[in-house]
């Protein structure tokens, strides 16, 4: 009788019928898919070692060798696939744990130092507001504040055709807003905090001397980004509009005076035939 030869631990038995050397190679690349694909999900492990290149059977040399080359280009496949999904769950990882918080909510001084005025001199705005905007990020929730005075108007518009004429009577109030017209004392300093409200293109300029301020330079146009959206405070919904209630009509009140008036005079004819009545019987008798 031929002993047979024991295999070292842990080589399949494939390995009597071929090399050894491609069996490790196989084991190791099966190993490694394995580890790859765990990070993934952890199914999948379960799922593959129920494959036909994990566990095979016995049989003819030639069927080994086949099993063997189909398990290798197999696991090559899969290794990729496996490298290339945790290459993305990676990079998923990556980006959205290196992603930056929204900013906290900001006031903006428009045009900074310089404000919100025109100066008629010179005939343009003391500064340029549209390199301003450029250098700042707005967010919904953020405020604008105008530092002006009675001589300027804070207008805001999401209509750009009426930030492009800088006159606002053609869009009937849809899309302006009046922050602030002007008043009655000359030159009187004023703050106009606006809330940037509206996600998106919004437009601002100033409308006084008929759009002339606005056509020499005094607005500029900015994109808010959503961030981390409105405030409670901002957000709350609009009041319902108001509607005035007609008083009712005032109760007509009687004196009590009038009334016993005009119940004597609605007896006095009785009265009076009584009396006629009672004179007729008098000088009769």
């Amino acid at each position: 009788k031929t002993a047979k030869r024991k295999l070292p631990l842990n080589i399949p038995s494939e390995c009597s019928k071929v090399k050894r050397k491609c069996c490790w190679a196989l084991k190791a690349v099966q190993q490694q898919i394995l580890s790859i694909i765990s990070l993934v999900s952890p199914a999948v492990p379960l799922l593959l070692s129920r494959g036909p290149f994990i566990h095979q059977t016995h049989g003819t040399e030639k069927q080994s060798r086949e099993r063997s080359a189909w398990a290798m280009a197999n696991g090559a496949s899969m290794a990729a696939m496996g490298i290339t999904v945790l290459f993305m769950v990676i990079s998923f990882t990556t980006s959205a744990a290196d992603s930056p918080p929204a900013p906290p909510y900001t006031n903006h001084t428009v045009g900074g130092a310089a404000g919100w005025f025109f100066n008629s001199t010179s005939n343009s705005s003391v500064t340029n507001y549209s390199d301003w905007a450029s250098t700042q990020n707005f967010f919904m929730g953020d405020y604008l504040i105008f530092n002006t005075d009675s001589s300027n108007t804070v207008i805001q518009t999401l209509n750009a055709t009426t930030y492009a004429l800088c006159n606002f009577t053609d869009d009937n109030g849809n899309d302006t807003t009046f922050y602030y017209d002007g008043g009655e004392d000359p030159k009187a300093g004023v703050t106009v905090p606006v809330a940037l409200t509206e996600e998106g293109v919004n437009y601002f300029f100033s409308a006084a001397d008929g759009g002339a301020q606005c056509l020499q330079g005094m607005r500029f146009r900015i994109t808010v980004a959503h961030g981390r959206g409105l405030p409670p405070s901002l957000n709350q919904p609009p009041p319902p509009p108001f509607v005035e209630v007609a008083p009712p009509p005032p109760e007509i009140m009687v004196s009590p005076s009038i009334s016993r008036g005009r119940t004597f005079h609605a007896r006095a004819p009785l009265v009076l035939g009584i009396f006629v009545g009672i004179h007729c019987l008098l000088r009769s008798a």
